[in-house]
């Protein structure tokens, strides 16, 4: 008879104990030329935000700050937050002039993957998710940010 310190465990892992497995995973460091306030991210071009919102509006037409609003929220629906260090947000890039701007478009905005202080990131599973949500094979990259 094998006794309960032999026995193998057969439990389930708790979350903390999942994240605790996974592989941390840092950004690489920014450019040299680089300087300002600056953070490791997935440009927002247009064809990504109207894949994503004609995924759940279809083909309706909305103002600016429902777009964004629209857009933010889908997103964050395909990852779970809570694994993205400092929680999953956006920025708005300092790195191009005001006038390429698109509002419709979202283009000038960067979803957070690693900041220069910390250059934690998410998990590649988390990483993966957006990408396939998304429909891009665009990967993060440094930008200087307002």
């Amino acid at each position: 008879m094998t006794s309960i310190t032999e026995a193998p465990l057969q439990q389930e892992l708790c979350q903390c104990q999942i994240r605790a497995l996974q592989v941390r995973q840092y950004a690489p460091d920014p450019p040299a030329e680089m300087k300002g306030k600056l953070a490791y991210g997935y440009l927002v071009e247009h064809p990504m935000v109207e894949i994503a919102l004609r995924k759940v509006l279809g083909d309706v037409k909305v103002d600016f700050q429902r777009k964004v609003g629209a857009f933010k929220t889908v997103c964050r629906a395909k990852v779970k937050p809570r694994l993205w260090p400092g929680g999953f947000k956006f920025e708005l890039r300092a790195d191009i002039p005001e006038y390429e701007y698109v509002e419709d478009s979202l283009r000038g905005f960067l979803i957070l993957v690693a900041s220069q202080d910390t250059k934690l990131m998410p998990p590649k599973e988390e990483l993966a998710k957006l990408e396939a949500y998304l429909e891009t094979d665009a990967k993060p990259q440094w930008c200087e940010v307002l």
